[in-house]
This record gives structure tokens, C-alpha cells and sequence, in this order.
């Protein structure tokens, strides 16, 4: 079945995994954390239809500043409505409670007149809060939810100068992050140095910052000279292919009103660096210098290269690269995908249903029917937790497809 590229219609979702959610589930629960020597409190954000046997297919992505419950769940919305429609892979969110924002969320100080200007452990303890993710907090939500390596932070003020904190070290914990109208003057500058530094490595860490800055407002304004200076470094840097450093800037936004677009647009553009777009896979069909499948394999060898894991890609990507074969009616090209995309996703129906006409359209409809059969036998044990309209909706569609088959 094709996979229909129509970003704001939602009654179009097709079977995947990826795509016929019906929603989030949200939790909140707390962890004895012995770095914190308190309670510590964690938010969850989950989908519905969460599927442990596609655990690979999921990234994980960190919200701070959770205690913030709009804000989170703002973040947590912009993201599903992303995966929904296709922009961003399947995910699980965290949600971190932060209790003294300053201390925290800032990096130590190096600058005497910046320690100088703070009492005592009132900033500077980053650290402490990287070590309660990665010691307490990663462990805890990996056994309930287990997922891809991939980790994406999302961080607002002083939140986002925390991401991109992490973002600039050659340890990070995030492989992305979207640092949303951070205070980049921290420190005389602390982060415009760290970047230069990152600039200067031989090789620069395989990183993703998105960092964003509005308009409007004294203290707004004074992020976003550093921030802008940031962008200067960047794109004066030489050495700069794996570390991707993207800035926007946010006319007639203030402070308090950049993140709803930050996010979004942070989101859509990671999800564009890690998903082959039409035109590059249109290319690849007219470049026969490879097939279609092993230019795909090469392009996602690169991206797995980046991300330093083998990304599964969603049972909705792979379909729609193969029905842009079929597009162009080469049946031979989309069935190897479709191939493909059953031993990555085996309990996808759409997937048998996709494989079946490509089958057909090869002129081998004896084993198209047994891929309708199949089908119908996968998407029985995707009911439980399909929509009953979508179930009955996706069913008839196949019996439909199978019965116009069998008369052929």
C-alpha cells in the first residue's frame, strides 16, 4: 500500500508502526538518585502503541525544565505530530525536573569575575546533572522503554545552555541537541570558546546543534550577539563535516516566545539530515551506476557512519523510497526495497501489502497473492492496538486488494 506524503492530513496514516499511533501515554515517576542524595523526578512521554520487538526503531529524546509541566508537554505534542506525519522516527521522551535551574544547568565557571559574581555552589555543577542521566536516568527508562542509541536534548535559556554545553564536548550524551535562546554570554563567552575549540580538533566530534535566538528584549538580545558570533565561527570553520551547527534567529520573538518554533523547526531539520529525501532517491533511480538498492544501502551506510550505530529506518521510510520507484514504474527496484523492508519490519501488514503489488507488477502473482495472505495474517496481530476505524478501514483495503488480485 502506498505510503501518501500529505503532511497535514491525518486521516491518511498508513499501517506502520511509525504511523498509525493513536497518541502519547504519559507518567511520571521518581528515582532515588544517589547523586542528587534526594528524590529526583522524571516525566515520560510514550507512544501508545510502543512495541518493544521495534525498540531499535526509537530515539529517545530529553526535555528539560520538565517541572514546567506546559512546557513539556508543548515539546511532547510538536513531536508526535512530527512522527506522526512522517518528519521524525518513532520516540520516547524524558522529561527532567530541575529544582535550582543555575546550578544545575551551567557548566563551572572558568572566569574569575564569573565565580566571583556567585555564593558558593550556586552555579557551575553541570556535571552532577550529566552524571544522573547517564548513571540513574538512562538506565532507569531502558529497561521500561528500550530504544535506539540515539539521544536528542531539547533545552530552553538556561536549559539550552546546557544542551550546548553537552553538545561541545567530545563526551557528549546527546548525538543532538536543540539549544532554544541559550545564555550564550555565560561565563565571558564559555560556549563561543568551546566551539572554537571543537573547530580546531583534527576531527570534530559527530554532533547536531541547533541553536536559535529571538528579537526582542535587552537580555534576549545580548544571547543572540554571542549566538550569531557562534554562527560566524562556524561558518568561517574549515574542518566542520561532522559537526553540524545550524542558527536561527526568531524576528519579533522575546524570550518566552521562541520555543514552540525553535523546536519544531529543530525537530524537521534533524529528521531532514537523517531521512533521504524524494529528490535524492529520484536521483539515485537515474544513476545506473548502482542499483537502486546499493545506492540506498551506501547513502544509509554514510548516516550510520555519523551516527555511529546501524539506524533502523521506519517501515513508512523505507515504503515510501520504494513506491518512488514505482513512481517511475520500476517494479524490479521498489520490490527489492519492499523486500528489504519486511526483514527490518516483519509484523508490518502495509509492508506485505506494498511487496504484494510490486509482485504483481512483476508478473509473479502467485506469490503476490501469498503476500496479501500474509497481510491479513499480520494485521491481526496489529489490532490491538490500532484505532477500530483504521483496523476495519486498513482490512477492507487488503481483502480488496487480494480479491482484485485473485481476478487478474
Amino acid at each position: 500500500m502506498k505510503f501518501f506524503r500529505v503532511a497535514l492530513s491525518l486521516s491518511v496514516l498508513t499501517l506502520s508502526n511509525a504511523c498509525y499511533s493513536q497518541g502519547l501515554l504519559y507518567q511520571t515517576d521518581t528515582i532515588a538518585s544517589t547523586v542528587f542524595g534526594e528524590q529526583r523526578i522524571v516525566d515520560l512521554a510514550f507512544p501508545i502503541d510502543y512495541n518493544r520487538e521495534a525498540a531499535q526503531t526509537y530515539m529517545r529524546i530529553y526535555i528539560f525544565d520538565a517541572q514546567f509541566g506546559a512546557f513539556f508537554k508543548m515539546t511532547c505534542e510538536i513531536a508526535e505530530y512530527l512522527r506522526a506525519t512522517g518528519s521524525i522516527q518513532p520516540f520516547v521522551a524524558v522529561g527532567i525536573h530541575t529544582e535550582n535551574r543555575p546550578k544545575e544547568f551551567t557548566p563551572a565557571p572558568r572566569s574569575p569575575s564569573e565565580r566571583e559574581g556567585w555564593a558558593p555552589n550556586v552555579i557551575g555543577e553541570a556535571d552532577g546533572l550529566r552524571s544522573f542521566i547517564s548513571s540513574e536516568v538512562e538506565p532507569f527508562v531502558e529497561a521500561r522503554f528500550p530504544s535506539s542509541p540515539l539521544r536528542v536534548a531539547i533545552g530552553h535559556s538556561l536549559a539550552g545552555t546546557f544542551v550546548l554545553h553537552d553538545a561541545l564536548r567530545s563526551d557528549a550524551l546527546f548525538k543532538a541537541v536543540i539549544a532554544v535562546s541559550p545564555n550564550t554570554v555565560y561565563d565571558n563567552g564559555q560556549l563561543v570558546d568551546d566551539l572554537k575549540t571543537v573547530l580546531r580538533y583534527p576531527t570534530p566530534p559527530n554532533h547536531y546543534a541547533f541553536l536559535t535566538a529571538g528579537t526582542e528584549g535587552k537580555m534576549e538580545n545580548s544571547f543572540r550577539t554571542a549566538s550569531a558570533q557562534m554562527d560566524s565561527i562556524y561558518t568561517a570553520a574549515d574542518k566542520k563535516s561532522n559537526f553540524i551547527f545550524t542558527y536561527s534567529e526568531y524576528t519579533g520573538l522575546g524570550h518566552s516566545e521562541t520555543p514552540a518554533a525553535s523546536i519544531s523547526d529543530g525537530l524537521i531539520d534533524f529528521g531532514r539530515f537523517l531521512t533521504l529525501s524524494e529528490a535524492e532517491a529520484e536521483a539515485f533511480l537515474e544513476d545506473k551506476s548502482l542499483s537502486y538498492f546499493d545506492h540506498l544501502k551506501a547513502w544509509y551506510a554514510e548516516k550510520w557512519y555519523w551516527l555511529e550505530y546501524d539506524r533502523l529506518p521506519s517501515a513508512a521510510e523505507i515504503n515510501s523510497l520504494g513506491y518512488i520507484a514505482a513512481e517511475t514504474g520500476q517494479w524490479d527496484q521498489a520490490l527489492d526495497i519492499f523486500d528489504w523492508a519486511i526483514t527490518v519490519h516483519p509484523g508490518d501488514a502495509n509492508l506485505y501489502d506494498s511487496r504484494a503489488e510490486a509482485l504483481l507488477n512483476v508478473g509473479r502473482k502467485m506469490e503476490a497473492l501469498a503476500a496479501y495472505r500474509k497481510a491479513l495474517e499480520v494485521i491481526e496481530t496489529q489490532k490491538p492496538t490500532m484505532n477500530p476505524e483504521d483496523y476495519t478501514f486498513y482490512l477492507e483495503m487488503i481483502r480488496g486488494n487480494l480479491k482484485a488480485a485473485e481476478g487478474n
